[in-house]
C-alpha cells in the first residue's frame, strides 16, 4: 500500500469539501492511503515547507499556479520531484 499525501490550497470552502471525494473517486481501484492537507495558499514558501514537513515524494501543482521564475524557485529547494498537470 503506498500513502499519496494531498496538500492543496482550495480556492474556496465548497472545493475544500468536494475535492477529496472526487480524488477518492478517481483513485478508488489503487492500494493507496490518502490523506489530505490544507495549504492556507501556494506561495514557494508554503509548499517548499510542506514537502519538507511530509518528507515529500511527488509534488503534484497546476501549471497555472506558479509563475515560471517563482517555479524556478520552487525547484531550486525541493529536493522530491515536481509534476505539473493542466
Amino acid at each position: 500500500v503506498m500513502t499519496l499525501v494531498v496538500w492543496a490550497a482550495y480556492p474556496s470552502a465548497k472545493v475544500a469539501t468536494t475535492m477529496p471525494y472526487h480524488a477518492a473517486m478517481m483513485l478508488k481501484r489503487e492500494l493507496l492511503l490518502i490523506h489530505y492537507r490544507r495549504l492556507a495558499d501556494a506561495k514557494v514558501d508554503t509548499l517548499v515547507q510542506a514537502t519538507r514537513v511530509e518528507g515529500g515524494g511527488v509534488l503534484v501543482l497546476s501549471g497555472a499556479a506558479l509563475s515560471p521564475e517563482k517555479l524556478q524557485a520552487l525547484l531550486d529547494e525541493v529536493d522530491c520531484p515536481v509534476l505539473l498537470v493542466r
